[in-house]
């Protein structure tokens, strides 16, 4: 009899470790999607501005649409 208590409360220590470890990594996984959102974001940003001195450079170097997304939200046909 004690020792079936003995394992059920080694399971509930188990249980609460494991609980805390899940959460730990929960908040890590959090953190990395705000970071590359924010990656991702910079990115962008930093390719607007490549694209912009490209087009100083050599203005033939520009698309004429350069995203597809972008025209077919303003109703441009590539």
């Amino acid at each position: 009899m004690f020792s079936s208590c003995k394992d059920i409360k080694e399971l509930q220590e188990c249980l609460v470790k494991k609980q805390e470890w899940i959460e730990y990594l929960e908040k890590q996984c959090d953190d990395i999607d705000e970071l590359e959102a924010q990656y991702k974001e910079e990115i962008a940003q930093l390719c607007k501005e490549r694209d912009a001195l490209k087009a100083q450079i050599d203005p033939s170097s520009v698309p004429v649409v350069p995203n597809l997304q972008e025209a077919l939200k303003k109703g441009q046909v590539p």
